[in-house]
């Protein structure tokens, strides 16, 4: 593991507003970490934040809030909407070589997976739809 940490996330970027929600969908979304697709009555994590003037909106599906969320107390782990995969990526591949970064590999894995499979499957049903 590093001794020091270096995060290249804008810090100096500070929200007006950010609130984050738990809760449950009433139409189908895009995760904004995964790219999977948000069905109604799944659980996700609905953020509505302000900064700079700008208006953002994040959802994030139960798999990857779940994923971040084990990941939160591990030293030097710093995310940003958009980039989380990755950044969880990053901090596993620092870890130690325990069975625990295996089981966070195999979770990202699975993550990564699933999203494939949706798009693949929205892709095909578009083109079906075309015909």
């Amino acid at each position: 593991m590093m001794d020091d940490c270096y995060c290249g996330y804008d810090y100096d970027f500070t929200w007006a507003l950010y609130r984050p929600s738990r809760v449950v969908a009433r139409k189908a979304h895009f995760c904004y970490e995964c790219g999977a697709s948000i069905r109604p009555g799944e659980r996700y994590e609905y953020v509505f934040a302000i900064g700079q003037g700008e208006v953002y909106t994040y959802h994030t599906c139960a798999r990857c809030l779940a994923l971040r969320e084990d990941l939160e107390s591990a030293p030097c782990f710093c995310w940003s909407h958009g980039h989380m995969l990755e950044d969880i990526a990053n901090v596993v591949d620092d870890m130690d070589r325990s069975p625990e970064r295996w089981i966070f590999r195999l979770r990202l894995a699975r993550i990564k997976h699933v999203a494939m499979k949706d798009r693949s499957e929205r892709k095909a049903q578009k083109l079906a739809e075309c015909r």
